[in-house]
């Protein structure tokens, strides 16, 4: 399955949006997905490495569309809900209201309450 992730700037620097945008990149490479990493930002250059070979880019609204699934690991950005599954992983409690047919999932109880609301 063709998987694309929007991490926004998570890339910049080694906070808890690089571990979340690892985890998830880790997991879906090891159960044989074939992973895409869009960016917002530049990326640290100690960081590229570590995705062994996966393909990074710019995003652009409308890139979904050529996905199987396609999620974002944003703080304050969502995706179009183009691809056959659409996701967003949360960590902040407040984020924008994601359009009609993208899946939340978050990393907290704590932010589930507030995104809920």
């Amino acid at each position: 399955m063709r998987i694309g992730i929007n991490c926004g700037s998570h890339l910049f620097n080694r906070g808890g949006g690089y571990k979340a945008v690892y985890w998830h990149w880790k997991a879906l490479r090891e159960l044989g997905h074939d992973v895409t990493i869009f960016v917002r930002s530049k990326i640290h250059p100690a960081l590229i490495g570590q995705f062994h070979g996966t393909p990074f880019r710019t995003y652009r609204p409308g890139c979904e569309k050529d996905f199987d699934s396609f999620g974002s690991i944003d703080h304050f950005n969502s995706c179009l809900p183009l691809a056959k599954d659409n996701w967003m992983h949360v960590m902040f409690p407040v984020i924008p209201a994601p359009a009609e047919g993208i899946r939340i999932s978050t990393n907290s109880a704590y932010t589930a309450s507030h995104v809920k609301d």
